[in-house]
């Protein structure tokens, strides 16, 4: 399910107003004085353990996208242990977004599985 809601969601609890809720990092970056209109969109930085930055994206799918493909290629594939993502603003917040082996889990949800955009429950 983490990786189906990478876009964030409206959660539809019967009858009370629809509510935002935006994805995680997003949450820590806002907790940490975060703001859209003064620190812009944030980037996505994928990161090897050993070498460093590898590239940054300015979506999380195509972050997800990339770091799938290093682990699932067929000539030198790299660990996923070894691989992470962080969210990054242009005032130097950062949080992280996912690591290690549960990038995998993540890439599939995100990727190849429809996106939630709207959850709803009952509210017993």
């Amino acid at each position: 399910m983490a990786g189906r809601l990478i876009d964030g969601f409206e959660l539809a609890v019967d009858g009370r107003p629809v509510e935002w809720s935006p994805p995680r990092w997003l949450r820590a970056l806002e907790a940490q004085g975060y703001n859209r209109s003064v620190d812009g969109d944030p980037i996505f930085v994928l990161t090897h353990i050993a070498n460093g930055e590898l590239r940054r994206f300015a979506n999380v799918r195509d972050a997800l996208k990339y770091g799938r493909s290093l682990i699932e290629r067929r000539r030198r594939p790299v660990h996923p242990d070894s691989l992470a993502i962080d969210c990054r603003t242009t005032s130097g917040r950062t949080v992280p977004v996912v690591w290690g082996r549960a990038l995998l889990g993540m890439a599939q949800g995100a990727l190849d599985a429809e996106p939630i955009t709207t959850i709803t429950a009952r509210s017993d």
